[in-house]
């Protein structure tokens, strides 16, 4: 529907504003709430590109590994392997979703977890 295409596109447009300002990286975060997927996926896609590493977008990333969309859980794990950030907090949170019931999700965990820890 119209709506989710006009959210879609607000996604893509805040990832071509200076990656890094405060103010698109909290429409990125907030994109996270959306009810679709797609929104939510290409805004972690965002994230994980924009380089900011802040306590807000950890915790923005940390929290969509518990999101219902095995999509998006596995495009949170991507994010925070982009960004490298190996705190004992994120490292713990990526051992636990080597348990999820989704293949792609336990894979993504696995290679992100290889990667901050340096393996």
């Amino acid at each position: 529907d119209e709506d989710k295409q006009v959210r879609f596109e607000s996604a893509l447009a805040l990832s071509g504003f200076g990656r890094t300002s405060e103010g698109v990286i909290r429409g990125l975060i907030n994109a996270l709430k959306d009810e679709e997927d797609f929104v939510r996926t290409r805004s972690l896609e965002e994230l994980g590109r924009s380089g900011d590493a802040s306590e807000e977008v950890i915790y923005a990333l940390l929290s969509a590994l518990k999101d219902r969309s095995g999509v998006v859980r596995r495009e949170a794990i991507n994010s925070l392997k982009k960004l490298g950030q190996g705190s004992v907090e994120v490292i713990n949170a990526l051992q636990k979703t080597l348990k999820d019931d989704n293949k792609s999700v336990r894979e993504a965990a696995g290679q992100a977890l290889a990667k901050l820890e340096g393996k």
